[in-house]
């Protein structure tokens, strides 16, 4: 291990004993905060109403006891982090590298080219390999037969479903894109917010299949188990019914990722008093802003 990289385990070490201090002082600061307010309430400085009030904003739905074990918590998991940090480090400097196969058997500087007929040949027994793998393998390397292999990365890979959509309705969805790009701004500002990993384009070409494709099967099953004796008047109620459910289909997929938005703003706004106490504790703290942060990450509320 070098210097660099025992100054930044050292500088982990200090920042996890600022976690703890400041998890401390938050402790300390509830508990002055908990006591006042019992204090007040039994001298009459404070109503009841309010005293109940701040006493919910405080606990946020837990116990005293409770509460106190979640910065016990937070204390006890940034001590076994630095524990973690000191077993790393002694490791790191009692570490010596066993030495390879090979470098049993080849001498400081030497390569395999080089090597001894029957080192070559214990070495390789060593390992298993047969002598003609090796040649083959260092006569293609010679030549520059051999390539690296290239990693494709993507970014997004779509599902069976959206590459179906995409063939047989996608110049549909393109013609819709380009003539009609306002009815589908707000779709596209949701799908992004929702998190769902799947392109604009795909979504839509997967909404106008699933219209299409609902309107035939649900207008088909119509039509065959709704009988009438006039067989026009059975087709046509067929098609309506068809009409409607693909109609239903496709305003349930286009309002999905809206309903999805929705729920998360509900979870944030019901979350964010409570945040907020709970920043504000750490903040009364002297913590640094980072702190602050580091702090609300670490917790599992």
């Amino acid at each position: 291990m070098n210097l660099d990289q025992l100054k930044n385990a050292a500088n982990n070490i200090n920042k996890i004993a600022e976690q703890i201090k400041t998890y401390k002082s938050s402790k300390k600061i509830f508990l002055e905060k908990i006591n006042q307010l019992n204090s007040d309430y039994s001298d009459k400085k404070i109503p009841k109403e309010k005293f109940d009030e701040e006493i919910k904003n405080l606990l946020r739905g837990n116990t005293r006891q409770e509460e106190l074990e979640i910065y016990d918590k937070h204390i006890l998991y940034s001590l076994n982090q630095i524990s973690k940090e000191i077993e790393t480090l002694k490791i790191a400097v009692d570490y010596k590298p066993e030495p390879s196969i090979l470098d049993k058997f080849l001498s400081p500087g030497e390569k395999y080219e080089h090597m001894e007929a029957k080192l070559k040949k214990k070495y390789l027994k060593e390992l298993n390999v047969e002598p003609q793998l090796v040649k083959n393998f260092l006569k293609r390397q010679k030549s520059g037969q051999l390539k690296e292999l290239e990693k494709d990365y993507v970014t997004y890979e779509p599902n069976e479903y959206g590459k179906i959509s995409n063939v047989y309705v996608g110049k549909i969805t393109n013609y819709l894109l380009k003539n009609y790009p306002s009815y589908f701004e707000k779709l596209f500002h949701d799908l992004k917010a929702s998190g769902f990993k799947v392109l604009s384009k795909t979504y839509v070409s997967m909404l106008i299949f699933s219209t299409i494709i609902s309107a035939i099967i649900i207008g088909l099953l119509a039509s065959i188990f709704f009988s009438h004796p006039i067989i026009p008047l059975q087709i046509l109620r067929g098609l309506l019914i068809g009409i409607v459910a693909g109609a239903a289909t496709g305003a349930s997929i286009y309002l999905y990722p809206s309903s999805v938005v929705s729920s998360k703003q509900s979870s944030m706004k019901a979350e964010l008093p409570f945040v907020l106490i709970h920043m504000s504790a750490v903040a009364g703290s002297g913590a640094k802003p980072i702190a602050i942060f580091q702090t609300l990450l670490t917790s599992k509320d």
